[in-house]
C-alpha cells in the first residue's frame, strides 16, 4: 500500500503539514511512516484522500450465517459520483481489500493531476491562439 506520482509528493507535503498541526512532537511524520502498521497508515490515507476530496469506504458482503465472505470499496467524491468500477472493488479479506482503495485512490489523484495538466495546456493554447487572432 504505497502511493506513486504526484499524489505522493503531494500526500509527503500534507503529512507533514499534518504532522506539525494535528500529531503529537513525538511523531516525526516520514520518519516513523515505516514503523506504522499497515492498519495505521490506511487511517492517515483515508485523511489524506479526505482532504483532496476522494472518499473511500469499505464495505462488508455478509452469508446467510452472518460471516463476512466479501469485502467492497467503494470511492466517492464531494458529489457522491462513485469514482471507482463495480467490477475491481472486491476483496477476500479487510487488509486486501483496504490495499485495493488505496491503490485505486492513488490511480485517481495521478489521473487528476494528469487532467489538470492537460486543462493548463489546453488553455494556454487557446490563449497563444488568441493572442495569434
Amino acid at each position: 500500500m504505497e502511493l506513486t506520482g504526484k499524489c505522493k509528493e503531494e500526500f509527503e507535503k500534507w503529512i507533514n503539514f499534518y504532522g506539525k498541526h494535528h500529531v503529537e512532537d513525538r511523531f516525526n511524520k516520514l520518519l516513523d511512516w515505516g514503523t506504522l502498521t499497515d492498519s495505521m497508515q490506511y487511517g492517515v490515507y483515508v485523511d489524506y484522500f479526505d482532504s483532496v476530496g476522494i472518499y473511500i469506504q469499505l464495505t462488508p458482503y455478509f452469508d446467510s450465517v452472518k460471516e463476512v465472505v466479501l469485502w467492497f470499496f467503494t470511492l466517492e467524491n464531494k458529489r457522491c459520483v462513485h469514482l471507482n468500477s463495480h467490477l475491481e472493488n472486491k476483496a477476500n479479506t479487510r487488509p486486501e481489500v483496504r490495499t485495493k482503495a488505496i491503490e485505486k485512490a492513488n490511480e485517481i489523484r495521478n489521473k487528476q493531476f494528469e487532467n489538470e495538466q492537460q486543462h493548463k495546456l489546453s488553455k494556454g493554447e487557446l490563449q497563444q491562439n488568441n493572442k495569434q487572432l
